[in-house]
């Protein structure tokens, strides 16, 4: 009896699971990684840079990949498009839960280097995540990381810990 139960227990895993892995494939829906991070003047590493990361993921989805290098995408007869670089450091200390700016204002269409770091003690600071772009840096030593990024709508985005203890900053795309 007893082996019984356990042969009908392990059945009924094994028929969940198959169902659970048919559901997420018929509905297409596979979750896409964020944009991974980057230590800066990390040469020589072998992990993938953001852009080869976004590449893959867009080529995955059958897109194109976006043109390369500062400029890119530029227009016919337009100078280039010059890369956006803006810095954002999460605060510990007596000011612990705040960034040392709480809005960030880029170009829409314009290539972005989000540059993060964070100070020793801001704990679940070390990590931001900017909701509706798909990026979330991490700094666990606090050294500078870099994401880079397009956006292509104008908005503003909540900058946050993934926790939602530090800020809420902004970064607005006009």
């Amino acid at each position: 009896m007893r082996i019984k139960n356990s042969l009908l227990a392990f059945a009924l895993l094994a028929l969940l699971s198959l169902g659970l892995t048919y559901a997420v494939f018929a509905a297409g829906q596979v979750p896409q990684p964020p944009v991974q991070t980057q230590v800066a003047g990390a040469g020589g590493s072998s992990a993938p840079t953001p852009q080869q990361v976004q590449n893959a993921s867009q080529a995955a989805q059958g897109a194109p990949p976006p043109a390369q290098g500062v400029g890119a995408g530029a227009a016919p007869g337009q100078p280039p498009a010059q890369v956006q670089d803006v810095y954002v450091r999460a605060l510990g200390g007596a000011n612990f839960g705040t960034y040392d700016k709480s809005e960030l204002v880029v170009k829409k269409g314009v290539p972005v280097r989000l540059h993060f770091s964070a100070d020793a003690d801001a704990g679940c600071g070390k990590t931001l995540v900017v909701s509706g772009l798909n990026v979330r840096l991490s700094s666990p030593s606090g050294s500078e990381v870099v994401a880079e990024f397009t956006p292509q709508e104008a908005g503003t985005y909540e900058y946050s810990c993934s926790m939602h203890m530090f800020g809420p900053g902004r970064l607005v795309v006009q």
